[in-house]
């Protein structure tokens, strides 16, 4: 893995998808990446129905979408916001 997954994966942080030095968000092909990894993790470590998950969904179906990867990205920003209205309102 590059530094910047290492690092990224070190700091266990899955709805932040920013850099810890400058906190500028991630963009572009890198970020997509992380956003997929961050899923992944926020899945397996918090669970499917939990917030951060929904949040994280929702952050890797934007970057989807800007990719114009479009019905993977509909797919996300769909679940993120029936989870996320069912837990937090």
């Amino acid at each position: 893995p590059s530094c910047l997954q290492a690092e990224f994966v070190a700091r266990a942080a899955w709805t932040r998808l920013t850099c810890s030095v400058c906190q500028n968000e991630f963009v572009g092909a890198q970020a997509l990446g992380l956003a997929r990894l961050a899923l992944a993790k926020a899945e397996a470590e918090w669970g499917t129905e939990d917030p951060g998950t929904f949040i994280a969904a929702d952050h890797c179906g934007r970057l989807l979408s800007s990719a114009g990867e479009l019905s993977e990205a509909e797919s996300l920003l769909r679940r993120a916001q029936r989870g996320l209205e069912a837990t937090l309102g």
